[in-house]
């Protein structure tokens, strides 16, 4: 599904942030291009306000889908500390070289309110964006991340900013890499690994399974 300001090119940046959780939130969902490719949580819940794009995604869907207010449901939700809730907002007024693209569009002021919102919820958080002075100011204490996606007007720098440090597990790690080559690469060393490791003796196997163990713990 086409959808404005969509991430069905570049999903795979915000779900290398992604770390393991039992409940995800799409807020501002779209096309849900990262909610379709990510691995399913336990639980998967997806908000779109525009009725339209709810209805165009809904016919194919294995998440509960919310056609509403994402304001009014993260105020309402009630949190655990295991969840990840994702938001791709509509872009920052200044950062868009059109005025208008959204059936429902934010201005200063509903940034300003999400921003608040965001950073008062008990979970961890991935917010999309053109970098902006309010983003900037209000976000300083958390973790960014950026990259280059086309856009209709041509190529532009993208940021991720998040209440967390960068993960060192992530809760789907089919993506890894910074571009195709690179998801490739990793994908084939690791599939070379996996092979040898196979051939290894259940005794072999076990010494390594503990070794891992060490080192990441």
């Amino acid at each position: 599904m086409q959808y404005s300001g969509g991430k069905g090119k570049t999903y795979q940046h915000i779900i290398n942030l992604i770390p393991p959780h039992t409940t995800y939130i799409e807020a501002f969902l779209g096309g849900g291009a990262v909610m379709r490719h990510k691995r399913p949580a336990l639980k998967n819940i997806g908000i779109e306000i525009d009725i339209i794009a709810h209805n165009a995604l809904n016919t194919d869907v294995n998440f509960e889908s919310i056609c509403g207010n994402a304001f009014d449901y993260l105020k309402n939700y009630s949190f655990t500390g295991d969840e990840v809730v994702y938001c791709d907002p509509p872009y920052y007024p200044t950062t868009r070289s059109r005025d208008r693209v959204y059936r429902y569009d934010f201005n200063d002021e509903d940034h300003r309110k999400l921003l608040t919102l965001l950073k008062s919820l008990p979970c961890k958080i991935l917010l999309s964006g053109y970098d902006n002075d309010l983003y900037h100011q209000e976000l300083s204490e958390w973790s960014k991340y950026e990259f280059t996606a086309k856009a209709h007007n041509g190529i532009r720098k993208e940021s991720i900013w998040y209440n967390y440090p960068q993960p060192t597990k992530l809760h789907d790690p089919r993506y890894m890499g910074e571009n195709f080559r690179e998801r490739q690469n990793i994908k084939r060393r690791i599939d070379r690994l996996k092979q040898k490791i196979g051939n290894l003796s259940l005794p072999e196997q076990s010494a390594i399974r503990d070794w891992l163990l060490s080192v990441t713990n």
